[in-house]
């Protein structure tokens, strides 16, 4: 079994990453899918713990609904990178103001 340390260090990269791509980029489907590598980091921490729990069975369903919500959002990425590429690029900081 993979200690747990290890698990949410590599957890904790993962969210950072994630963070470091939201706040660093304004393309539109690059800051989904920061958003979506902060997501896997937190799916990895819930897992990893559920996983180490002494004594107490796997939160199973809990866990499901987690990787049902990834899969949800990369599906929702995927359909926004088509769109975009069909479109010119969306940037983030044209969106923040409101249209006249």
């Amino acid at each position: 079994m993979i200690p747990l340390e290890h698990v949410l260090w590599l957890a904790m990269l993962q969210v950072s990453l994630g963070l470091a791509g939201l706040l660093l980029r304004r393309s539109g489907p690059v800051v989904v899918l920061a958003g979506i590598l902060m997501l896997n980091g937190v799916l990895l921490a819930v897992a990893g713990l559920a996983a180490n729990r002494e004594g107490a069975p796997l939160q199973a369903p809990g866990v499901v609904i987690l990787a049902h919500m990834v899969l949800l959002v990369l599906s929702g990425a995927a359909v926004a990178y088509a769109f975009e590429r069909f479109r010119r690029p969306l940037n983030v900081d044209e969106h923040d103001r409101m249209k006249h």
